[in-house]
């Protein structure tokens, strides 16, 4: 009688492994499909960065790594050469390329928004907070 409660408090507590379920990448993709998406970011990206300044540091390396990795894309004849040109940077497939490219006309976008090419506030315009001494509470 005791052996069987304890074996069944102990079945009961087994945990459980935690998985993490994802959806998997469709079998035979449409590089078609990923070559326009990827082409259609790129001219975006430079479209959101031509409204920043020109000697904004940040446009200046964009601009730079979006007009390479377009002229890749676009001089490269299948997607195989395309990753092939690509690899040695540090992008392995079409996809990678894909989220790198997402990632980057977001954080244009917010660049744009943020303007950090702007100077910051004067010192001066910064309001004035008394000091307190040495003892003051």
């Amino acid at each position: 009688l005791l052996l069987r409660g304890i074996g069944r408090r102990s079945r009961m507590n087994v945990p459980t492994p935690n998985v993490l379920v994802t959806s998997d990448p469709p079998a035979n993709p449409d590089p078609r499909t990923d070559r326009q998406a990827l082409e259609k970011i790129y001219r975006e990206t430079l479209d959101v960065v031509k409204e920043f300044p020109e000697d904004a540091g940040y446009r200046q390396a964009v601009e730079k790594l979006t007009v390479f990795r377009l002229n890749a894309l676009l001089s490269a004849p299948s997607r195989a050469d395309f990753e092939a040109t690509m690899l040695p940077h540090g992008v392995p497939n079409v996809r990678t390329a894909l989220m790198n490219a997402t990632a980057e006309l977001d954080l244009a976008r917010k660049m744009g928004v943020w303007k950090p090419w702007e100077p910051l506030v004067p010192y001066s315009d910064l309001p004035k907070w008394p000091r307190k001494k040495r003892g003051e509470v």
